[in-house]
């Protein structure tokens, strides 16, 4: 029968951050304890034989709480790590790209200095990025595995002011898309008191209402359109649709959609 010294023992060994094991002179001290004193009477008989068995116990307790804990701050800093290449894939292939064509198509676009955002006449196209990660549960109604966000925005500020908005979400929205880029944007429930004039808008300063609206429940929000996979392959659509509402705010003709939700081209 295994002495409980050594159990105790064997579950600091395998403690998962190195800091917390024990040093090899410990180890060695705690070894040759074992082998000068071991435990001779009965089970169940000795004090220490008992008193060994309950710390034996609980440092295998504490073992897989540390072991829990270290695996949480590995998936926290992984997290971390998939959102900011997220951000910078967005950031590089999509975004900067989309500005460089809008400025060699129109010459009087100005690109703003220090941001994702270019104006033209009255209408301004931005980005806003969400530089901390998001909750591996946050998006508990909708079961969507969202790492990382963003909010896109074309803003026209003549004849008459208005913003049309969506939010850029970066994972996993069903069991076989991978994580990938979408676009979702949303309205209030027409019956919902005090809702917004302004739509379509984005979510991504409001997580719980966006997961409320993609979730199975009818909520205050609705999804208007999306979501919509917009990185790679799928691009140019999303430059297009975005160029377009650049084109009709900076012409002031940027209006409240007919239709809510939005139709397949996005407006």
């Amino acid at each position: 029968m295994l002495d409980s010294r050594l159990k105790s023992l064997l579950s600091m060994i395998l403690r998962k951050a190195p800091e917390a094991r024990p040093t090899r002179a410990r180890l060695k001290a705690l070894l040759d304890d074992v082998r000068r004193n071991p435990i001779t009477a009965a089970p169940g008989t000795s004090g220490l034989d008992a008193i060994a068995k309950v710390s034996a116990q609980i440092a295998e307790t504490v073992a897989m709480q540390e072991a829990k804990l270290h695996a949480e701050k590995e998936a926290a800093v992984r997290r971390d790590e998939i959102c900011r290449d997220a951000l910078r894939s967005l950031t590089d292939d999509l975004i900067k790209p989309m500005l460089e064509r809008i400025a060699r198509s129109a010459p009087m676009a100005r690109h703003l200095p220090k941001e994702l955002a270019v104006q033209l006449g009255h209408g301004m196209l931005a980005v806003i990025l969400r530089e901390s990660p998001i909750g591996p549960d946050v998006f508990r109604n909708s079961t969507w595995n969202i790492c990382a966000a963003a909010q896109i925005v074309v803003a026209q500020k003549a004849p008459r002011q208005y913003r049309w908005e969506a939010s850029l979400w970066f994972g996993n929205i069903g069991p076989s898309d991978g994580m990938r880029w979408y676009e979702v944007s949303y309205f209030d429930h027409p019956m919902r008191r005090g809702r917004r004039e302004q739509a379509p808008f984005g979510l991504a300063d409001n997580i719980p209402l966006a997961d409320e609206a993609a979730g199975p429940a009818m909520g205050d929000c609705q999804i208007a359109f999306g979501p919509d996979a917009i990185d790679g392959e799928d691009r140019e659509r999303f430059w297009s649709r975005w160029i377009t509402l650049l084109a009709r705010a900076s012409d002031g003709k940027l209006e409240y959609p007919r239709m809510l939700p939005l139709p397949a081209a996005g407006f």
